[in-house]
């Protein structure tokens, strides 16, 4: 038995390992999250269930002990999959943003002109 799992699967651990969890959601959600930020977190999350994956097969544990664990690892897949969702986000965004917003200011400029010309010629047909 891992001492570390044991810790996991304590009263305190549990509650320290739901923390962590919420803190890494909230992570991803909040807007101000960098790259860097959020490869830690994966990083220090993948070992967590890495870990708990190595110890789920251990005979030493209780049913009920492995079902929490298999209930953690389910949990830590879901929120490494949103992680890692946020971080090709922002590193897609990063990569095509300029592009994009380059491309608004373009096609808003050439409408206000064709406006502008559409409204030029109309008034020169009026007089």
């Amino acid at each position: 038995m891992n001492n570390e799992v044991l810790h996991i699967l304590s009263h305190n651990g549990s509650l320290e390992f739901k923390n962590e969890v919420e803190n890494a959601e909230l992570m991803v959600r909040n807007p101000r999250s960098n790259v860097p930020n959020l490869n830690a977190v994966h990083d220090e999350l993948s070992e967590k269930i890495n870990l708990l994956e190595r110890e789920l097969h251990n005979p030493a544990y209780s049913d009920n002990q492995i079902g929490v664990m298999q209930t953690y690892i389910d949990k830590l897949d879901d929120v490494i999959g949103l992680i890692q969702d946020r971080v090709n986000y922002l590193i897609n965004s990063a990569r095509g943003g300029r592009r994009r917003r380059s491309g608004i200011r373009r096609s808003s400029r050439r409408r206000s002109s064709r406006r502008k010309s559409g409204r030029r010629s109309s008034r020169k047909r009026r007089h």
